[in-house]
């Protein structure tokens, strides 16, 4: 029903309606019916072995039921918070993950179908798309690493575990976000309960752990990560000592590429720099130079198709009105004039490096082709004009990735005499 054109109208229809609260009254009632038909059944059996012949079988029909109910009621819940940050806002006021939790513990052993839905709440679509969907709401991973030590199949907490550690540690956008929701501090919780998981699980849960610190960890996280190792016997060694020193090494070593200490996160829609107009070029030439690191859009693939959607490096209005019939997702850098004149750089789609400049009579670009800038690692970008000398010279570009020329090629040099108006560095917008 929620898969129509006035999706966000529905929703807040939805929303006015309280359907929260409907959804988790129903699944609470219908627990305290079975519950209450339980107890009916224990008062007026008379014949016991006839109770063990039907009542029990009858249980289960019952418990089969409710399951069903709560994986159809985590699958409205995903429906009605799809794509809607106020939504999900909505239901973490009103009725709150922990208390979602508790419900759906009090039917016991939950089957295989719930953990999958809470999986695909978390994607907000199919949970095996592991890649091409990232994390869309974190809160569902925090519940399904809380409820591991509960899970009595060791096969569903190896399944679990390892799904988790995919899916968190597949870019640094979801280490980010997992690590902005203190999941370190939820999985050193889970795995103070070693006895009740399996060797396995624990082995991913502390993987991840490590992973999730390689990003960005706390003090706190370290010496409660720490604190497990504590034994009371001294000959005695915890099983987590050389899976923890490991994740601990992981979290402390610091690859060339892959990793920085310190960086601005621009991943959201309108995030960027701005600068102050520029009163007087300092020279006659421009250069720009930056490390950036590029995720893979989460659903890129799907956006694709639904036109031009630019995220910058450096650019201006007009310029977005001259290029918008190009796919761009990125814009490092863009120095413009009043006038309109000036410098940009994005990054297209595929995540190729497109440097242009305007002019009065023109849009021209340079393209850095076969080179995917979208690959999780650090880059060292620099790009030079160099205006031509008169009166026969020409004007050229320079584009290095890392210290290395990859491109030199003409363009031409927009007038640098008047203010420069609109500077914006790593501008990002939908």
């Amino acid at each position: 029903m929620l898969d129509c054109r006035d999706r966000p109208v529905l929703q807040a229809i939805f929303l006015n309606s309280n359907c929260f609260e409907h959804l988790i009254r129903l699944l609470q009632n219908c627990k305290l019916f079975l519950n209450a038909n339980s107890k009916v059944a224990d008062k007026n059996e008379k014949d016991l072995a006839n109770k063990l012949l039907t009542e029990m079988n009858e249980d289960q029909v019952f418990q089969a039921q409710l399951d069903c109910l709560a994986v159809s009621t985590i699958q409205a819940l995903t429906a009605v918070m799809n794509k809607s940050p106020a939504a999900k806002e909505v239901f973490k006021e009103r009725i709150g993950y922990t208390h979602m939790f508790e419900v759906l513990k009090s039917m016991g052993q939950p089957p295989l179908e719930l953990l999958k839905e809470l999986m695909n709440m978390a994607v907000e679509g199919d949970h095996t798309s592991v890649g091409i969907l990232g994390i869309s709401n974190v809160q569902p991973l925090l519940l399904l690493i809380q409820w591991l030590p509960e899970l009595e199949s060791h096969d569903l907490q190896i399944f679990i575990s390892d799904w988790l550690k995919r899916i968190c540690c597949i870019n640094r956008q979801s280490r980010t976000t997992c690590v902005n929701a203190n999941m370190g501090i939820r999985i050193t919780e889970t795995l103070n309960s070693h006895s009740s998981l399996h060797r396995t699980c624990a082995e991913n849960l502390i993987a991840l752990h490590g992973s999730l610190g390689s990003q960005s960890v706390s003090s706190e996280e370290i010496r409660q990560l720490l604190g497990l190792l504590r034994v009371d016997e001294s000959e005695y060694i915890h099983p987590y000592t050389t899976l923890v020193t490991r994740a601990i090494l992981t979290m402390a070593r610091k690859q060339s590429l892959e990793s920085a200490l310190q960086y601005f996160n621009l991943s959201h829609s309108m995030a960027g720099i701005s600068v102050p107009s520029i009163q007087k070029w300092p020279g006659s030439a421009f250069s720009f130079n930056a490390w950036f690191c590029l995720d893979q859009d989460q659903l890129t693939l799907g956006n694709a198709n639904k036109g031009g959607k630019r995220k910058q490096l450096y650019s201006d209005d007009e310029t977005v009105q001259l290029t918008s019939k190009v796919l761009i997702i990125r814009t490092f850098v863009s120095f413009f004039t009043g006038s309109g004149m000036g410098f940009e750089a994005f990054i297209t789609h595929s995540g190729m490096l497109v440097v242009a400049v305007c002019t009065k009579r023109e849009y021209a670009t340079v393209m850095l082709p076969d080179h995917s800038f979208c690959d999780s690692l650090w880059h060292n970008i620099t790009i030079v004009h160099m205006p031509g000398k008169r009166p026969f010279g020409q004007s050229l570009v320079y584009i290095y990735d890392n210290g290395q020329q990859k491109v030199s090629a003409p363009l031409r040099f927009p007038a640098t005499n008047e203010v420069s108006t609109s500077n914006l560095l790593f501008f990002f917008f939908k």
